[in-house]
């Protein structure tokens, strides 16, 4: 093989090689635009079925009773979410699809999914109130809820317990209860007397910026609860409890919300 044949032959491998980058280039080109075509298409029906949940899901709202809070926090607001929403963040295939069946799930289980009751405390602090671990449903098909919340972390604290776990004392002390009933005159400030009433009269007096919380609604899920006539009578049982205590009333107000 003479060198002018050497240089000819490598001159054709050169030139294959870079064909054949052209073409796979080509490929790699055309495999990603039809990828960015099928996911733009999967996004679009995703996001029109979104929005056709989130419409079914605010109608369903509408339908939910006013809420009403009796607080000695000036700050808190109340409304309703789906109980089967989660808080999904960025804009891949998949988080949106979840959101979105999510929706849909929701819209066709309300029933048996239900409503949560979120009461916001300012500063991030967001609580389920109407999911207490403390509650006899068996008691009736209505509920008053109630929630104590340490908002700026200074009950007592066993120091053996912080020096050993720290962690245990990182977030500010929250309690949730609900009391079930069927009539309003079926309750008294002495039935309402439970442990944790007891406990949050104790603080009220005692901690600085404890915050109480009662609350009830109107409706929720299609099932009757109480008017307002009926919480300010239960506001009335709860502030025969705290005169007896000796908590101040002054800073408690009925507050009312719609959504």
């Amino acid at each position: 093989m003479n060198k002018k044949t050497l240089i000819s032959g490598t001159s054709v491998l050169l030139i294959v090689l870079a064909l054949g980058r052209m073409f796979i280039s080509s490929e790699s080109d055309k495999i990603k635009e039809e990828d960015k075509k099928l996911f733009d298409g999967i996004r679009t029906r995703i996001q029109e079925s979104k929005v056709k949940s989130k419409a079914s899901i605010d109608s369903l709202l509408k339908l939910q009773g006013r809420i009403f809070v009796y607080s000695n926090d000036p700050s808190v607001q109340a409304g309703w979410v789906p109980n089967n929403l989660g808080s999904y963040i960025g804009a891949n295939v998949r988080n949106v699809m979840i959101d979105a069946l999510d929706a849909e799930k929701f819209v066709k289980k309300k029933d048996s999914l239900g409503f949560l009751l979120l009461l916001n405390c300012g500063d991030k602090n967001v609580f389920i109130i109407n999911r207490g671990i403390h509650f006899d449903k068996e008691k009736g098909n209505k509920a008053l809820w109630f929630m104590g919340f340490d908002q700026e972390n200074r009950l007592p604290k066993d120091s053996v317990k912080l020096k050993k776990n720290p962690e245990l004392y990182k977030d500010a002390f929250v309690n949730t209860w609900g009391i079930g009933f069927d009539q309003v005159t079926d309750l008294s400030a002495a039935k309402l007397s439970n442990l944790p009433m007891v406990a949050s009269s104790t603080y009220l007096k005692e901690i600085k910026g404890y915050k109480f919380y009662m609350a009830a609604y109107e409706k929720d899920n299609n099932k009757p609860g109480i008017d307002s006539i009926a919480f300010v009578k239960s506001v009335d049982m709860v502030n025969t409890l705290f005169k007896k205590e000796g908590v101040d009333l002054k800073p408690f107000r009925i507050s009312s919300f719609k959504r």
